[in-house]
Formats: C-alpha cells, sequence, structure tokens
C-alpha cells in the first residue's frame, strides 16, 4: 500500500512516538521511516508545533553525570511525546550530560572513555552521531564551552566550542564543527570581557548566537564589565559585539538569576528575537531585544511575582529554576512542583494570569530544564 497524498501529510504530523505506535499496529507505514522526504517533513512539522515536553534535573555543578533524569509534557492537558524509557536508563546510566537540545536533537558529553567525548542524540529513536574533540591539544577531561542550536534544514546545525583562555580577560578561541565534513574549522577568537559567561542559556537567532554573562558582584564600579551584558557573536563574519542589558534592570541585579531565552513564537523567522529574564526576591521581570536598522533597544513586555501567578498557599514558593520554551511560555520550578505560564495568550489552553500546575518533581532547590520534541530527525549512526 503506498503511502502517499492525504494520509503522507496526515501522520507526518505525529509526534514521533505516536508514529511508532502506530507503525506497530499499521503495518503498511513502517515504510515511512526509511523514506528520508517523510524524515524531514515531520521534523519539520514538529518545528511548526514547537517543544511539547522537557527533560527535568537537578542543576548542580557537574562536568558529566546526570544523578536523576525525568522527562514531562509542557502541559498537564497534553500527554506526554517523551522519549522511551531505555533513552532515559542510556542518558543516566552510562555518565552523560546534556549540554543543549534543539529540534528533538540533544547535545550530550559523556564521562565514559571514549575517544568522542561529544555526540549528538535523538532520544525518540536512538540515533546518535559520536563527535571528536574539536582540537587536538585538548584532552577529553579539559573544560571546554558548547553551544548547539539545530535549524529547520535536515543537515543544518550549529555546533560550537569555546575554550577558555589560560588568563581572564583574554579572548576565548572558537571552533565550528561541520556536519558535512565530520570535522572543526577555525572560528576565530571571541572577546567575552571579564565576566563568566552562562554558556547554557546561549541562543542562536538570525545567525547570530548571544551568549549571557554572570551577574555576581565581583569587579570594580569603575570597570567597563562591572554590569553584566550580551554577548552577540555573528558566526559567518566571525564578529562579535557587546550589548549592555537595560539600564531598569540593573538594580539588584547582582542578587538576581539572569537568563536570555529565544523570543517569538513564528519558527525560523525574522520576527523572532531574544529575551532577559530577571528573577530577583521572587519577582519575574523581563526585557525583549528590538532591533533597528542601526541600533537596538529593549522593550519591557512582563513583571510579576510569584505568588500572583495563581499558585496554591504553599509554606515556600521559592523559585527553583526557569526557563522560556518555545519563545512565549515560562517554566518554572519551586522545589516541589513544576509550573508553566502563559506570556502570550493562547498557549496550551491555559488562561492569562494564571499559572498551571505541570508536575511534581525530586530535584530539589537548583532545577535545570531542558525542552525537546519527539521527531524523526536523523542525527547519524544508530544505537
Amino acid at each position: 500500500m503506498a503511502l502517499n497524498g492525504e494520509l503522507f501529510d496526515i501522520l507526518s504530523w505525529l509526534p514521533a512516538k505516536d508514529f511508532y505506535r502506530l507503525s506497530s499496529v499499521f503495518k503498511s507505514s513502517e515504510e515511512l521511516l526509511s523514506d528520508d522526504y517523510f524524515i524531514i517533513k515531520q521534523s519539520k512539522n514538529m518545528q511548526m508545533v514547537q517543544d511539547r515536553d522537557f527533560f527535568i534535573y537537578p542543576d548542580i555543578f557537574q562536568m558529566y553525570e546526570i544523578p536523576h533524569l525525568e522527562s514531562h509534557a509542557l502541559s498537564s492537558r497534553n500527554s506526554s511525546s517523551g522519549p522511551p524509557p531505555e533513552s532515559l536508563d542510556f542518558l543516566i546510566n552510562q555518565g552523560n550530560n546534556i549540554i543543549a537540545s534543539s529540534n528533538g536533537l540533544i547535545c550530550c558529553r559523556t564521562s565514559r572513555d571514549d575517544e568522542n567525548p561529544l555526540f549528538l542524540f535523538n532520544p525518540t529513536t536512538g540515533s546518535y552521531l559520536p563527535i571528536p574533540l574539536p582540537d587536538e591539544r585538548l584532552t577529553r577531561h579539559q573544560q571546554f564551552n558548547v553551544v548547539f542550536v539545530c535549524e529547520k534544514d535536515d543537515d543544518d546545525f550549529l555546533l560550537m566550542t569555546l575554550v577558555s583562555p589560560d588568563e581572564r580577560g583574554l579572548e576565548f578561541h572558537s571552533r565550528i564543527y561541520s556536519p558535512e565534513a565530520r570535522t572543526w574549522r577555525d572560528g576565530g577568537t571571541i572577546d567575552l570581557g571579564q565576566r563568566g559567561m552562562i554558556f547554557k542559556h546561549s541562543v542562536k537567532q538570525n545567525g547570530v548566537v548571544y551568549m549571557v554573562s554572570d551577574s555576581f558582584d565581583y569587579l570594580a564600579k569603575g570597570s567597563r564589565f562591572f554590569w553584566p551584558y550580551i554577548v552577540a557573536y555573528d558566526v559567518k563574519n566571525s564578529k562579535s559585539r557587546f550589548l549592555e542589558i537595560p539600564k531598569r534592570a540593573r538594580k539588584g541585579v547582582h542578587d538576581s538569576k539572569l537568563s536570555i531565552f529565544k523570543w517569538g513564537d513564528h519558527p525560523n523567522t525574522s520576527l523572532n528575537s531574544i529575551c532577559l529574564v530577571k528573577l530577583l526576591e521572587n519577582v519575574f521581570t523581563m526585557w525583549v531585544l528590538i532591533r533597528t536598522s542601526s541600533s537596538y533597544y529593549w522593550k519591557r513586555v512582563f513583571k510579576m511575582q510569584v505568588k500572583d501567578m495563581g499558585l496554591a498557599p504553599s509554606y515556600d514558593l521559592m523559585v527553583a529554576g526557569f526557563e522560556v520554551v518555545n519563545g512565549s511560555c515560562l517554566i518554572f520550578a519551586t522545589v516541589e512542583k513544576v509550573y508553566s505560564y502563559n506570556l502570550k495568550d493562547g498557549n496550551y489552553d491555559t488562561p492569562a494570569g494564571a499559572a498551571e500546575e505541570v508536575c511534581g518533581h525530586p530535584c530539589g532547590d537548583s532545577v535545570r530544564f531542558v525542552a525537546f520534541s519527539s521527531t524523526l530527525r536523523p542525527c547519524g549512526l544508530v544505537r
């Protein structure tokens, strides 16, 4: 039975996990698992649907292993399209640490005695792609920073490493991985200023990688880098520049949690931007970067105390972690539960002004979220 036309199109909108379930009883659909056009179409459709699930695990200082890992749907009203249990076991038991996730693929680093400490992994299909060290002068246990983002095309992703200089204030050296050649190329040096950078929250929009600095108070007030800042790196031109945070964000910023995320729910268009989120004394404040032809400015789009989001009364509403998902949904964890909050009307069927309880969690007072979608997107060898 040839699967084409309307049926082909309908099946391409199924999350990969649901498609596998269907193929177990509808045998004719199995042929689509080896159809390159169908795989690309399903992966692109899932980008339009956007991430529907997330990993959650303790956000503790670690180079490799995850002590605990769970997956959940972003909304309690939707069934999870998350990975099979064996993929979770693989990520936990093999000494792997999730670095980043994008369009159904996750980038991991392993602690195993392996000549390829980095790899890409599709937790839904179990496929993976081992990646060699970015520089032969590095050792597999040496610390280096990673930025990973998938784009809309099947083989198009950005995997960039940044090696720390020996002294603070010197420029970082970047290497960029070529998916076609499966080799690393020189990405030039990047001036990241005198602050430490939060690489795990790096964002790529319209060919530019944005990285936010830490916000701790350890530099002299007269220093150019006294206030936190954002570095914008143009991948094509290998050029970077510094962006100041909003002046109104400076108040109390040294005692706050500061992160950047994608903003805008229009996949792969110039309408998207980045948002800066500050959490201070259980108050979320958010600004969006507005670019003009010659400059930029920040527009505040959200400010609210956690207690005003409609959460059930609790003795402790301390925020243990947060993330903006799909450019329009804030998910955050207290020490016991995970909530989602619509930053725009209509997402996940949650009414504006009220947070939805998503799930409980055992990860304590420091939580990391990694959103993902269930796609057939390949990343290399089949495990």
